[in-house]
C-alpha cells in the first residue's frame, strides 16, 4: 500500500506522510480479523470454517470490487479539480 498512499500524497500535493495511512489500514485490516472470529463465534456454532470463508469471500470481492470502481471514480474527479486549480 505505500506506493499507492505515496502517489496519493504526491497527485494531491498534501503535507503528509504515508505511514499514518499505513497505520489506519493496518488498523482497520485486524478490526476485520476480531470481527470474523467473533462473528464466527456467536452467530452459529454448527458452520465450519471452510464454508465460512468460501462465503465471506465472495462478499469481500463484490464489495471490493464495487470500493474500488467507487474510488476510482472519486479519486479521478479529485484530481482533476485539483489540476484546475493549479
Amino acid at each position: 500500500f505505500s506506493p499507492f498512499f505515496e502517489r496519493m500524497i504526491g497527485s494531491f500535493r498534501l503535507m503528509a506522510n504515508a505511514g499514518f495511512l499505513m497505520y489506519i489500514t493496518d488498523s482497520f485490516g485486524y478490526l476485520g480479523s476480531v470481527l470474523v472470529m467473533l462473528w464466527k463465534e456467536f452467530s452459529t456454532k454448527d458452520i465450519r470454517w471452510s464454508f465460512f470463508f468460501a462465503d465471506w469471500s465472495q462478499y469481500v470481492a463484490v464489495i471490493g470490487l464495487i470500493s474500488t470502481a467507487f474510488s476510482m471514480f472519486w479519486f479521478h474527479r479529485m484530481y482533476n479539480k485539483e489540476s484546475k486549480r493549479i
